[in-house]
């Protein structure tokens, strides 16, 4: 009856959308969570038009937008820009200030605009040629070398990916907490140019689907890094 009740809390557990404990090491060599500038972060907010970071701080495109287009930051036009990042001032005016963040706006100006709507991860600019490391231990998954990106798929149930580095290849079956995945440069298709930064995502499978989720928290979840 104990085993009984025990595979039954054990099951709730890990049907729940809490977080696990913190196992996360940061992905950047020599850089922590806090100290790594970061110059886009995970939108928690799904509609178009709208920005929400992990503290529930919010813009939207009424409150004031900037694109990135080719290199360069343009006013945001619905017609010709619509699918280009798209960054929003904070309601009401507010400076853009995130806690536990080292946040720096692409735009001139300090920390006016928040990069960018519906952003899946989170961008860091450390210096190129910075090593990249696997966040936990794991299973190699797919490789895209056009995109410099490596996912390594942890026995918890989440997902980590890499993008945008020179490839430490070949890599192995299985993958060590700590290992080099590779190298932060600006790898992509030419038709989507980059400048050196590592774009970092997690994920967490639940119910066979794969869902994005923030490793600084928020939406009621703890964080995730160690």
């Amino acid at each position: 009856m104990k085993k009984y009740i025990f595979l039954i809390l054990l099951s709730l557990l890990f049907s729940s959308n809490s977080y696990a404990a913190g196992f996360l090491e940061f992905p950047a060599l020599g850089y922590t969570k806090s100290t790594a500038s970061v110059t886009a972060v995970m939108d928690h907010d799904n509609r178009w038009n709208y920005i929400k970071t992990f503290k529930g701080q919010v813009g939207s495109f009424k409150d004031g937008c900037l694109a990135y287009v080719g290199g360069k930051n343009v006013t945001c036009d619905p017609l010709t820009n619509s699918s280009s990042p798209w960054s929003y001032k904070r309601l009401n005016g507010a400076q853009w200030s995130v806690s536990g963040l080292n946040y720096t706006d692409m735009a001139p100006g300090t920390n006016v605009y928040m990069w960018y709507d519906n952003h899946k991860g989170y961008d860091f600019a450390v210096p190129e040629d910075t090593p990249v490391i696997a966040a936990a231990s794991g299973t190699l998954g797919k490789i895209t070398t056009s995109w410099g990106q490596v996912a390594v798929i942890h026995n918890n149930g989440y997902k980590t990916t890499y993008t945008h580095m020179q490839l430490n290849l070949p890599l192995p079956l299985n993958i060590t907490k700590g290992s080099i995945l590779g190298w932060v440069s600006d790898v992509a298709p030419s038709s989507s140019p980059v400048g050196p930064h590592l774009h970092f995502v997690v994920e967490r499978n639940t119910g066979g689907k794969w869902y994005v989720v923030d490793p600084y928290g928020g939406s009621g979840e703890s964080a995730i890094w160690e």
